[in-house]
């Protein structure tokens, strides 16, 4: 395993610094997007969105995950690599399990030959391709497990200031100023709109005033729990008023959605009537968020959010708990979105009420937003920083 350092049981895995030479001196670069797998989740959706426009005369894209399927969409020019070193469902792996998966990305990633390697997490697929692939490029969303703080990559993308400021934090060493920058997620607004036929669809059967929605996996971090008391409120509140809630993703962890719907039971919200769960396809997410009346988010950690650009781009009002990078987002999104301080349970409520009184977002403002959060923004900033790091590569190595 050259090119990793001996281990002590007390030392942190760390990578020696070796950048292997450029493959390609011309475009199209191979770019590989590393992934867990295509579950619900914001990392999916801006690699498919990457995947789907990154331009094809600069470069020639492939996924990598740990399951295999069709994926969401995916053009048919995009390879998919399905690979366990993307430890699926895993999210603390032992030394031993990224060295084993190291040595096996190493292997395919030498017979690929890619010129960019850009993964989510740094797991064990990062071993292998520090070793073997020019250029490893970090996305860092603001959370990673533990083990993989301890590697180093080339360049870091970070989707939000508030994640590059974490990721400074965590990180043993960090790449240079020029190595680092901040995207924006974007998302597509050409599937994200808003459908009356959708809405009067999904809707029918229902008898509620208005139906409000938590999205995004049942899991801690998205913080199922706290959304339940503070809807909860908001029904004692809009009496006589109707409110149906809906939980819009997978239950991620079974113990979590357990402990969601005892808590549910406990508030006196009985599951299927007056608490909904809707299980969808990314591919029907505009139609759900067209259903809802107001996305409550209560996430107790966010690096970016993708559910609250992709509600807005319904003209489903956002109200969220400003953690992490969520400010960033409501700043960008303006008038349509209210940010309150964490765990100001009384505050969401009463933003609700209002949000919830004045209806959906005009389609006006929903079009000066899908100009903010354009996913060609963000694919071409993202392509514009990867040719830059693959110059300076290719000088420093004709310098060398």
């Amino acid at each position: 395993m050259s090119g990793i350092a001996t281990l002590k049981p007390s030392q942190p895995a760390r990578l020696l610094p070796r950048r292997p030479k450029p493959y390609r001196h011309e475009p199209p670069y191979h770019i590989i997007l590393g992934s867990h797998g295509w579950y619900r989740g914001g990392v999916e959706t801006i690699h498919v969105e990457l995947a789907r426009k990154l331009p094809r005369d600069q470069f020639k894209v492939s996924v990598l995950v740990a399951k295999g399927g069709e994926g969401p969409g995916l053009p048919e020019d995009v390879d998919m690599i399905v690979s366990p070193a993307m430890f699926e469902g895993k999210v603390r792996p032992t030394r031993q399990e990224e060295m084993r998966a190291g040595v096996a990305a190493r292997r395919y990633l030498a017979e690929l030959r890619p010129d960019v390697f850009v993964g989510a997490l740094a797991h064990g697929a990062f071993i292998g391709a520090s070793l073997v692939v020019p250029l490893v490029v970090e996305y860092w969303h603001g959370w990673c497990p533990q083990n993989a703080l301890e590697h180093n990559s080339h360049a870091v993308v970070a989707v939000s200031q508030w994640s590059m400021e974490v990721c400074a934090q965590r990180r043993h060493s960090l790449p240079p100023p020029e190595r680092r920058r901040v995207i924006y997620n974007g998302v597509d607004a050409d599937r994200f709109r808003y459908s009356a036929v959708a809405r009067h669809r999904l809707r029918a059967g229902l008898e509620c005033d208005h139906l409000v929605g938590f999205v995004g996996r049942i899991a801690p971090e998205k913080n199922p729990v706290e959304w339940l008391h503070a809807f909860a409120s908001i029904r004692r509140a809009m009496a006589p008023k109707r409110v149906v809630g809906v939980l819009l993703g997978g239950e991620y962890r079974a113990d979590v959605a357990a402990e969601t719907w005892g808590v549910a039971a406990e508030l006196g919200l009985e599951r299927g009537v007056d608490v909904l769960h809707w299980d969808v396809p990314l591919v029907e997410m505009p139609d759900h968020y067209s259903a809802l009346d107001l996305c409550m988010h209560t996430a107790n950690s966010e690096g970016f959010g993708m559910v609250l650009p992709e509600a807005l781009l319904c003209r489903c009002p956002v109200i969220a708990y400003g953690v992490g990078g969520i400010p960033e987002v409501g700043r960008m999104a303006g008038d349509a979105m209210d940010v309150l301080p964490e765990a100001d349970r009384q505050g969401l409520v009463d933003a609700a009420q209002t949000r919830l009184q004045s209806g959906r977002l005009s389609a006006r403002m929903r079009d000066g937003l899908a100009d903010v959060f354009s996913s060609a923004r963000m694919v071409r900033e993202f392509s514009e920083f990867m040719l830059e790091l693959i110059d300076a590569h290719a000088d420093e190595e004709a310098g060398s």
